[in-house]
């Protein structure tokens, strides 16, 4: 019920939200549960808010949390146009058919001063190599590893694949010595938690409360020099809400994750506060439960069932109401990367057909049954359980919309929000209790995106579907196999008819990257705004190395 008490809490609210962005205020800077004096005897203290989990091994770490862009770094980055350049490494190349050589900096250090060698590379490669963790998907293509000198080594290839997906991968480097002296060896390393970690990143971290904020100070000896930021603040919020919140109280200097591109253009009213927006890599899916033996509906094994799902889904219509910043997705691959885009093959996906859709499921058997749903062969009503990160309000949004459209061909949904990382490990560990997922993926390379979908990446707790389909597996060996980059491209194209053709997920949009900051306090240079503006995930690993302060 609407009570007045109620009405009186949310005007209220509305008025006070009013004067901040009529006349914001940025107080001193204060972090809840971080020692204040700290943070006013360094010049330069930037505090920027997440809500993604944080794990500290990064061999084990999702490509997407933020230390891959303060802790570690990677052999080569992506640049403004999704190209490869080198960045740890001076150069790489291959030696033959199936060798790649790599020379490193000379000037490479970790955090507590030793050199980085070919031996960091290696004892990371082989963890990876001999034990089915989240960095294995990077090295599908690789056999071994060779030290050839402290600054040399070899990655030997089973396959002639042109594109060496680890050279961007996950971290693959970390401080052998630190490790091995820590009892982090074979199987221990795999599932190691590394606190404290000794990173090579721009940061180095120095203090933390578990859940809560993480201090990093500038480390002096950054190959590509100290960042502007003497200090570094983390701070973890468990909604968007509260992200938003903080940052126009004043107690963020940035934020990125999280934020819709509309919520940045709200924030970009406030006098002092910049936003940048632009197209990403991150796509937006509603999986499907398909792995064998779990306990999710059996119908969305059939085909036909995930066939009318997609049929029954207006996809543009969702893009144009939800995300106007938003690319509707064929498959895995972005429209904004046209090398590797099958926009030849974009007639294969089925457009929206309330009609069609019912008839498939007329014609496979699925009768209509009680108050307008339908029953499968087995008596079970498709009522689908979806599961959506609580704090995508668009896509809870969308779900009802969806909800609407699969009313239309006898199917409903029971909508559940969910924390990410909760919702992430229901997808990923038996028994797979769930039917569908609204979630979002991160992948620059177009080689490993493909690997989650094979049956190696469900025990390493990369599938977000469980699908595991011989003909998809011979796929995607046959990328492997490829030797020149048309043979790649061309078979990168087929994997994406396959996964529409297949109905292995319903992918719905790839998204824009908003940040916004307090611009009458920071610099952003430009080259950070091509690559992503102050977000976490950013195209180089290297988001806060282009933040300095007004003068």
């Amino acid at each position: 019920m609407f009570t007045k008490t109620r009405f009186t809490k949310q005007l209220l609210w509305i008025v006070f939200i009013a004067a901040i962005i009529a006349f914001p205020v940025i107080p001193t800077m204060v972090v809840p549960g971080y020692a204040t004096e700290k943070v006013e005897e360094e010049e330069n203290v930037f505090v920027y808010g997440i809500m993604a989990p944080v794990q500290w091994n990064p061999l084990t770490m999702f490509s997407s949390l933020f230390p891959r862009g303060i802790y570690w770094t990677t052999l080569y980055r992506y640049d403004e146009n999704y190209d490869y350049v080198p960045h740890m490494a001076e150069s790489a190349k291959k030696i033959d058919d199936y060798t790649w050589e790599v020379k490193l900096r000379p000037d490479l250090k970790w955090h507590d001063g030793e050199q980085i060698t070919s031996e960091d590379f290696k004892f990371a490669f082989d963890i990876a190599l001999n034990y089915s963790i989240t960095s294995s998907r990077w090295i599908s293509a690789v056999e071994s590893v060779k030290v050839i000198d402290d600054l040399t080594f070899q990655v030997k290839h089973k396959t002639k694949v042109p594109f060496a997906s680890w050279l961007g991968g996950n971290g693959l480097c970390v401080p052998k010595h630190d490790w091995e002296a820590r009892g982090a060896v074979g199987e221990a390393a795999a599932t190691f938690d590394n606190i404290p970690p000794i990173g090579n990143g721009p940061f180095k971290l120095v203090d933390w409360k578990a859940g809560e904020w993480f201090e990093f100070e500038a480390f002096d000896d950054y190959f590509l020099g100290r960042p502007a930021i003497d200090r570094l603040i983390i701070r973890k919020f468990t909604s968007n809400e509260a992200l938003m919140a903080a940052f126009k109280a004043g107690e963020l200097d940035a934020i990125g994750e999280g934020m819709p591109p509309k919520a940045a253009r709200e924030l970009a009213k406030i006098p002092g506060v910049e936003i940048n927006i632009s197209p990403s890599n991150l796509w937006v899916d509603m999986y499907f439960n398909l792995n064998k033996g779990s306990k999710g509906h059996p119908a969305l094994h059939d085909l036909n069932v995930r066939k009318a799902l997609l049929l029954a889904t207006d996809k543009q219509y969702l893009n144009d109401v939800l995300h106007p910043d938003y690319t509707v997705a064929f498959s895995f691959i972005p429209p904004f990367r046209p090398t590797y885009y099958a926009k030849e093959h974009l007639g294969i996906y089925p457009e929206f057909n309330i009609a069609k859709a019912n008839k498939i499921l007329d014609d496979a058997g699925y009768k209509m049954g009680a108050k307008g749903i339908r029953v499968g062969p087995d008596g079970r009503p498709l009522v689908f359980r979806l599961m959506v990160v609580k704090d995508y309000a668009d896509e809870i949004r969308g779900a009802e919309i969806i909800k609407n459209w699969w009313n239309q061909i006898g199917v409903d949904i029971e909508v559940t929000l969910v924390e990410a990382g909760t919702g992430w490990e229901l997808v990923t560990t038996p028994p797979y209790d769930w039917d569908l997922q609204t979630h979002a993926w991160y992948c620059f390379d177009p080689v490993s995106v493909w690997w989650p979908f094979t049956s190696e990446g469900i025990p390493a707790k990369w599938s977000s579907s469980g699908y595991a389909n011989p003909e998809y597996d011979a796929l995607f060996k046959k990328l492997l196999d490829t030797s020149t980059e048309a043979e790649m491209i061309a078979v990168i194209k087929e994997l994406q008819v396959h996964i529409v053709e297949n109905a292995v997920e319903l992918t719905l949009y790839f998204g824009a990257n908003a940040s916004a900051w307090w611009a009458n306090k920071w610099i952003l240079h430009d080259e950070a705004k091509e690559l992503g503006g102050i977000f976490y995930y950013s195209l180089n690993h290297q988001p806060f190395n282009y933040v300095e302060p007004v003068e």
